[in-house]
């Protein structure tokens, strides 16, 4: 029996004692109430840190009270009327200043302006519980039950079934699912957000009682997200419950599951921070991915955002993919470079996370001293999508949240991203000439929990929380190309082999097809992530693209195809752009591969001379858009032109040789020289693929394994 369920074992127990004195006096001379009641029982996670906060002060509400914290959450987007929606209470720090007695949960659809009912105040002015009303879905009386513990931990539950006491206005029979159906939408509020208000009423330290209450709103998705065959969404970056400590909180890795799959999203990292991780955490995070795990479903890894130890500014994050245990850093504070050269031993990989923020920056030489190991692939700089933010972190939508808005609009969001495709272009054309010459690029969210939106805790900055920010769980994602079927060995194999796309939105794929054009990205002969050895005078080989969005994030307006060569630097030529007659859904199949060669790529040698990237925008990139995307802004328009969404492809790599002799026979430097394989402790390897295509000289294949 793991500590975490003999811990939910001793909460649930000491319940039920308590439950048989109904009838009972205790001593203040108050009945003892029945904590069996249906939706009480609050589950117990163990943790090691104590959450940090501000002294309660003036405020009525607040969000986080010395060592205690109280946050809600569910998923932003789900892709199905009819899919239950899991609503997440999580109560942190009760170990210091324990909750005394839980007196109500609500839940309040105030979509359509409804405002959640004023709660009943006994004699001396304390919240006692909420009264029933239209708007309700969901209400439990906990009647008083004690949540407190001399362990540390936090207590959590999730509500995902319409719950009533049936007494006037309830909607729905006890366990009928919360899905937005039973709420009463239908197909004709596809495209639209359900506002709700999560309501929890406790007594604390003194004897106060107080109410948390917060606002939510989920949008219901009027297709499922952009992808394509093969192709399967997921989220690099991504914290649990086992990152928690002063500055940082996470949740149950389950339950974001859940809202990654009902968002439609098919894989995960969970990356807790190293220097939180016990062997206890670690032993945590195996099992929840191992149940997270669905198969041809949803693939839940278990990895790290692993450092150089605890730092507050200019420390090393990167992440861990395919690791067989957990690197300890904490007290420890190894070199980065140490600590990668762990991962390398473990037979996993890593990216460089957020790498040009400037709190947690990597220089040019860190990179490059980084790429000196194999099991480095890349780097992780579309790193969450901050667009809106309010520093209300609980109404972010103000005090009429159905109509309201965020505080704030970022248009200037993406910098850290331009500046991290800048860094990525400036590598590629280092390093072109290289043995080595593949970086890869990767997208995630690095939610906290975050199904909702994202709330940055930094108690050491101000006397409360920062704000709240419009990024959430999966809005930046990482699209794998997994021909063989979603399973962890082939998702991980392919990650490290390049087959990517980032994407906060639409989707984007580039191939080459050697024999004409291709109808489809499986019948190409060249992938994203592949390197090819062409002559310069090869005129069969076309290039393809593929592209599909929704009326989420509205059509692709125009795709860029970028050339980088070792001259480039930060700045590819943009050597093919167009604005594509259907946006929703087209391939372009007969663009030939010769207007991006130039004779004097023909060198002979057996290096790249170039690589191709494309880039698909749901905007004019030469106009700009208005402002940045955000769905859960009312009157959220995708079609307007106002809406800031892209896909990158990564790099397709070509090797250009001199033109075949007149015979057709190639000149002896058209035969590329292998390149070096990698040290067999990395699965990310070099293997020399020759591909001979019947009645085509000139051309071979090297795919990166």
């Amino acid at each position: 029996m793991n500590s975490m369920n003999f811990l939910k074992q001793i909460v649930v127990i000491s319940l039920a004692m308590i439950s048989t004195l109904t009838g009972a006096i205790d001593v203040d001379g108050r009945p003892v109430r029945d904590c069996n009641t249906p939706g009480c029982e609050f589950a117990f996670h163990a943790c090691e840190f104590h959450p940090s906060g501000p002294m309660k002060g003036s405020a009525d509400r607040y969000p986080n009270d010395y060592a205690k914290t109280i946050y809600c959450d569910a998923p932003w987007r789900v892709s199905s009327l009819d899919d239950a929606i899991p609503i997440y209470i999580q109560i942190e720090g009760t170990d210091v200043d324990g909750l005394d007695e839980m007196q109500c949960i609500g839940v309040y659809d105030v979509t359509g302006g409804a405002v959640p009912p004023d709660p009943v105040e006994d004699f001396w002015g304390d919240y006692q519980y909420t009264p029933d009303h239209p708007s309700q879905v969901y209400k439990v009386e906990c009647g008083g039950c004690e949540l407190h513990s001399a362990e540390e931990g936090m207590y959590w539950r999730v509500v995902n079934t319409f719950l009533n006491d049936g007494s006037d206005h309830g909607s729905q029979p006890d366990g009928t699912p919360l899905s937005a159906r039973n709420m009463g939408y239908s197909e004709s509020d596809l495209g639209t957000c359900i506002t709700l208000t999560i309501r929890i009423i406790y007594e604390e330290s003194l004897n106060w009682t107080d109410i948390h209450d917060q606002d939510l709103k989920i949008y219901l998705g009027t297709a499922p997200l952009p992808d394509l065959p093969n192709w399967y969404l997921g989220d690099s970056h991504t914290h649990t419950w086992s990152t928690y400590y002063l500055m940082e909180i996470g949740a149950s890795g389950l339950v974001m599951f859940d809202a990654m799959k009902l968002a439609g999203l098919h894989w995960e990292l969970v990356s807790d921070h190293g220097y939180n991780l016990t062997e206890t955490k670690w032993q945590t995070i195996l099992t929840e991915c191992a149940a997270g795990t669905v198969p041809d479903g949803f693939i839940a890894l278990a990895g790290e955002e692993c450092d150089d130890g605890y730092h507050l500014d200019n420390a090393h994050h990167f992440l861990g993919f395919g690791l067989t245990n957990w690197i300890e850093t904490y007290g420890i504070n190894p070199p980065y470079l140490d600590s990668i050269s762990q991962i390398c031993a473990q037979g996993g990989f890593t990216f460089g996370a957020h790498t040009t923020d400037l709190d947690w920056s990597w220089s040019d030489q860190e990179i490059r001293d980084a790429l000196t190991f194999t099991c480095f692939r890349g780097m992780q700089d579309y790193n969450s999508r901050l667009t809106h933010s309010s520093e209300d972190v609980l109404h972010p939508w103000g005090n009429t949240p159905n109509t309201g808005t965020w505080d704030q609009t970022h248009t200037d969001w993406d910098s850290y991203l331009l500046t991290g495709l800048n860094r990525w272009d400036r590598f590629l054309s280092e390093r072109i000439n290289d043995a080595r010459y593949t970086v890869f690029f990767l997208g995630g969210s690095d939610a906290h929990g975050s199904m909702n939106y994202h709330v940055d805790w930094d108690v050491l900055k101000r006397d409360s929380v920062t704000a709240a920010y419009s990024n959430a769980l999966g809005k930046v994602r990482t699209a794998v190309y997994c021909p063989a079927g979603l399973t962890q060995t082939h998702l991980l194999d392919q990650i490290s082999s390049g087959r990517m796309v980032v994407t906060d939105g639409p989707m984007l794929v580039q191939g080459l097809s050697t024999s004409g054009p291709a109808s489809s990205y499986e019948t190409c002969d060249i992938h994203i992530g592949d390197t090819v050895s062409i002559t310069v005078d090869l005129s069969d080989a076309t290039y393809y693209l593929e592209w599909i969005s929704s009326s989420d994030y509205g059509p692709v307006r125009w795709i860029r195809v970028f050339r980088g060569d070792a001259a480039t630097d930060q700045a590819p030529v943009i050597v093919y752009e167009f604005a594509p007659p259907n946006g929703m859904h087209d391939i372009e199949n007969t663009i030939p591969v010769s207007i991006f060669l130039d004779a004097d790529y023909a060198d002979g040698d057996s290096n790249p001379d170039l690589y191709l990237r494309a880039v698909a925008y749901t905007y004019n990139p030469y106009n700009g858009p208005d402002a940045p995307g955000e769905p859960s802004v009312p009157g959220f328009d995708p079609m307007s032109y106002q809406y800031h969404f892209r896909a990158f492809t990564n790099p397709i790599w070509i090797d250009v040789q001199p033109a075949l002799t007149p015979t057709g026979t190639p000149t002896s430097a058209a035969t590329p020289t292998p390149l070096p394989p990698l040290p067999a402790s990395s699965p990310s390897g070099i293997l020399m693929v020759i591909l001979i295509f019947t009645g085509l000289t000139g051309l071979t294949c090297r795919k990166l394994r």
